[in-house]
């Protein structure tokens, strides 16, 4: 599983500008400059050896990239590959700890939970650096423990073998993070589980293992108070060398909770499941299967809990001035969950809580990552990142239908069902049999007809909103509002009350029927159910986000769609990323304006353009401009939202699939509520419609359902200044305020020019109280407190009046 989530997938997606190329930049340079790998020179571009500054970071993941870029090639692969397997040594390095103290099915489990876990398989796939500070720490940890802690090392060269391979962690630490989150966090977490041992009166295995600690522990003390001292003493060059990483101090300061947060999302979906986990792990094991081993248990849980709370509290200190940087304590959350759940396969019925308080944090996050998709992209570590729009419904359903798993999965494994037959159906005092005979006396009884009675009510109602959907006028059926559709299936009540507990038994006894037949613990299944989810967000999920926001694609595309000799332009950071890919001769126009004059300028041959999605508005207007909007640019490939392959001309077959054609174009509309307004003189309304999320236009709307509201304008002369669009739907005392950026502001008014005719939509949803009436709509353009005047048409207060919109 460890191979597969940090090894099969490593050209998984193309550079991520401008993060991982400006890594894999510095990289080449470092492999040019210092190792004299002359293939590595690209022409035109910057090929001397970068200063500390550029670096931003310690140097050894720099270097372990160039090394890779040396032997095998620049290419994306090869620059991760290094770091993968410095995420890798990690991974060993976590079951060689937490085997040595436990037994190798809890550090089997460590290991499956950390491999999983997106801050670490992201941070070893990617070039952002920062997979070497996480191995690093459990290289470091896994000497320093066993050279202190493990009784079984009796010869001192085997104890200071292990402890220089603690130091050579710390080494490697301090290379990729500096003193305190590189060195302090391993040695100082080890030398305080050390102290703590010491106070509790347990003492270490031999005197040799006494030294260890004691070092262990000055060498935290010594790098937490040179660290402390460079933070708030020291110069930005100091921070660079010493604590590993640049002044930074972030536009926002990070909240107290700031490190909780990143974990809550880089270590999804273990995160709902890993606070209960670990207070498993860490109470007094009473283990009769490993009695003897839990001394041993004790120390482990002791160290790794010791790294985790040292790690938390670095980064606290650090955040403000360097910002959020990857939590380096990630191996030690994942080797307490390894030993929780050894933990509770001794222990299955008393996880039914912790998979009620599991669940419910899972859910929490599920709804998180629904309304806010970009959470995700929280293990990455970098600031400023934005969520592509064209993956957002595929992550959503990504989520949704793994946490509908694990909810499953947790209820099976941790929900304590029963898995013994003594109560199977045959059996006299079974559920089946007491609801049978329940069934009897009601049947006897008056309350057979009492329930007959409350059905024939319940499906008279039932009728009565039948027929009123069907025309007939029943005002008080307005007042149900959202509860119409519940009350229409209302005589459906006493029947499924009546049936209910029937299926929910047999799900029941099929799952215990499951737990007869699994030949495993019931907790191994929990494991491999979030293990399952992890993989799966790590061969699918990410891959298929990353895909979104790499340029690689649409090289490819241009790879496949072009004839050979046509040639190929980048505009702006993409660029940089055309030595990796560029499969042709490659020009690099320095403006949005040149890069449209060489992709017009010769018309008898076709040429190629990938440009961002923030170059496309002015592009698009550009080529309008020069086309007198007779068309939207061509665009051959726009599967990412962020990334975008434009030519000269269009294929027979090809669609041009330009996302602004949405709102731009040169037909004039035919709207549902047509108008004829005039704004300032600059633009004209034509009027408005509501559809539904497929285009198709409704007439009426009904509460609860997503409708896109649609404003159609022609523009008569330039605009003046920026706006936004507001939208009010007035009745009732109440009010729909649909205040938002004008085409997303993706095509600010700058760009409109004369004979356009612009469609901006605006999705929205009434809520239930808003049924059963008929509202105003108005509507207009808006900048802070000032609308933009209407000099003719129906209009209230610079409020254009579109007339009535009808609620069912």
């Amino acid at each position: 599983m460890g191979a597969l989530s940090l090894l099969l997938p490593l050209s998984w997606c193309g550079l991520w500008a401008p993060y991982e190329l400006e890594m894999a930049d510095i990289s080449r340079r470092i492999a040019v400059a210092l190792h004299g790998a002359e293939a590595l020179v690209v022409a035109g571009a910057t090929n001397t050896a970068p200063t500390l500054t550029e670096l931003g970071k310690g140097q050894l993941p720099f270097t372990s990239v160039a090394v890779g870029f040396q032997l095998l090639g620049l290419s994306d692969w090869a620059g991760r590959l290094p770091l993968a397997l410095w995420a890798a040594l990690g991974l060993g390095a976590t079951f060689l700890l937490v085997s040595r103290f436990t037994d190798r099915v809890a550090a089997a489990y460590s290991t499956a939970v950390l491999a999983t876990m997106p801050l670490y398989f992201l941070q070893a796939r990617t070039m952002l650096g920062d997979g070497v500070t996480l191995a690093a720490t459990a290289l470091g940890t896994t000497g320093l423990a066993m050279s202190t802690f493990h009784p079984s090392i009796q010869r001192h060269r085997s104890r200071l073998a292990w402890g220089l391979l603690g130091l050579l962690g710390l080494l490697a630490g301090f290379g990729a993070r500096g003193v305190l989150l590189g060195v302090a966090c391993p040695a100082l977490g080890v030398g305080l589980a050390w102290l703590m041992c010491r106070l509790a009166g347990q003492a270490c295995p031999s005197r040799s293992g006494e030294v260890s600690g004691l070092v262990s522990l000055s060498i935290g003390l010594a790098a937490l108070g040179l660290g402390s001292w460079v933070l708030f003493k020291g110069s930005p060059a100091a921070y660079l060398e010493v604590i590993g990483a640049s002044l930074k101090e972030p536009s926002k300061l990070p909240t107290h909770d700031s490190v909780l947060h990143q974990l809550g999302f880089g270590l999804f979906p273990w995160s709902a499941i890993a606070p209960f986990a670990l207070a498993l792990a860490l109470r007094q094991p009473n283990d009769r299967a490993l009695s003897d081993r839990t001394p041993l248990s004790v120390a482990l849980c002791m160290c790794l809990a010791s790294v985790f709370v040292v790690a938390l509290a670095l980064h606290g200190l650090i955040a403000p001035q360097t910002g959020s940087l990857p939590f380096v304590g990630t191996f030690a959350i994942a080797g307490l969950m390894g030993v929780a759940f050894r933990a509770m396969e001794d222990q299955a019925k008393n996880t039914r809580l912790l998979a009620l308080a599991s669940a419910a944090l899972l859910i929490v996050f599920y709804a998180d990552l629904r309304s806010a998709p970009e959470q995700s992209l929280g293990p990455f570590s970098v600031a400023g990142a934005a969520f592509p729009e064209s993956f957002a419904a595929e992550a959503k359903h990504w989520v949704k239908y793994g946490c509908l798993l694990c909810l499953g999965i947790m209820a099976v494994a941790l929900g304590e069902l029963r898995s013994d037959t003594a109560f199977g159906p045959w059996h006299p005092e079974s559920d089946y049999r007491r609801w049978l005979k329940w069934l009897q006396t009601a049947a006897r009884g008056r309350l057979f007809w009492l329930l007959a009675a409350l059905t024939l009510v319940l499906g008279a109602v039932s009728v009565l909103v039948l027929l009123a959907s069907r025309g007939l006028n029943l005002p008080w059926l307005s007042s149900l509002g959202g509860w119409k559709l519940v009350v229409r299936y209302a005589f459906l009540v006493v029947p499924v009350v009546i049936i209910a507990p029937v299926p929910v038994w047999l799900a029941r006894d099929a799952a215990g029927a499951f737990l007869r037949w699994l030949p495993m613990p019931r907790a191994r299944l929990a494991l491999l159910g979030f293990a399952a989810f992890g993989l799966a967000l790590s061969l699918g999920y990410y891959p298929a986000l990353a895909a979104h926001l790499s340029p690689r694609n649409v090289f490819e595309s241009f790879q496949e769609q072009a004839k050979p000799g046509e040639k190929l332009a980048v505009l702006g950071q993409a660029a940089r990323v055309a030595p990796y890919y560029g499969g042709a001769e490659i020009h690099t126009p320095k403006s949005a304006r040149a890069g449209l004059d060489w992709l017009l300028d010769a018309p008898a041959e076709r040429r190629w353009l990938v440009l961002s999605a923030r170059d496309l508005g002015q592009v698009n207007q550009l080529y309008r401009q020069r086309l007198g909007s007779a068309s939207n640019l061509p665009i051959l490939d726009a599967t990412s939202s962020e990334v975008l392959l434009a030519s000269n001309r269009l294929g027979e077959v090809e669609p041009n699939q330009n996302p602004l054609s949405t709102w731009v174009t040169n037909i004039r509309p035919t709207p549902e509520w047509p108008l004829d307004v005039d704004l300032s003189g600059q633009l004209r309304c034509l009027g408005w419609s509501i559809t539904d999320p497929d285009g198709k236009p409704v007439a009426k709307v009904t509460t609860g359902q997503a409708y896109d509201f649609r404003i159609y304008w022609e523009v008569t002369t330039p605009v003046s200044g920026n706006w936004q669009t507001f939208i009010h739907i007035d009745g009732n005392r109440r009010r729909y305020n649909g205040d938002h950026d004008t085409l997303q502001g993706k095509y600010p008014f700058k760009f409109w020019q004369p004979g356009d005719f612009m469609t901006d939509v605006h999705r929205f949803e009434l809520e239930p109280h808003f049924s059963g009436a008929t509202y105003q709509v108005y509507f207009g353009l808006f900048s802070g407190d000032k609308r933009l005047s209407v000099r003719s048409g129906k209009h209230h207060e610079d409020r254009i009046m579109g007339g009535n919109l009808v609620v069912h």
